[in-house]
């Protein structure tokens, strides 16, 4: 971004030819803009902690167990699934 660099060229004239220096400084992020840029730059990398592990087992690999699966609830009156029907039963 060309507001976070200042650049500046010197040249230097000599008995043999001319010698030239170009330089690129980039200046810091300053939230209040008086010595640097307001806006930061779009390239900052959040680092975040490490999600919990369990112990590593015996060979040194971290294992992950699932989470336990809970039962399912009780609906009163319901003893199952109903009995199969016949299609060609005649009704009773």
């Amino acid at each position: 971004n060309r507001e976070h660099v200042v650049e500046a060229v010197r040249h230097v004239l000599l008995r043999q030819g001319a010698v030239g220096v170009k330089v690129k400084i980039m200046k810091p992020h300053d939230p209040e803009g008086r010595q640097g840029p307001k806006n930061p730059l779009s390239d900052i990398v959040e680092v975040l902690q490490p999600k919990p592990q369990d112990v590593p087992n015996a060979v040194g690999i971290p294992t992950r167990r699932p989470a336990p699966v809970a039962a399912a609830p009780e609906v009163p009156g319901y003893a199952g699934a109903p009995a199969p029907v016949s299609q060609f039963a005649a009704p009773a």
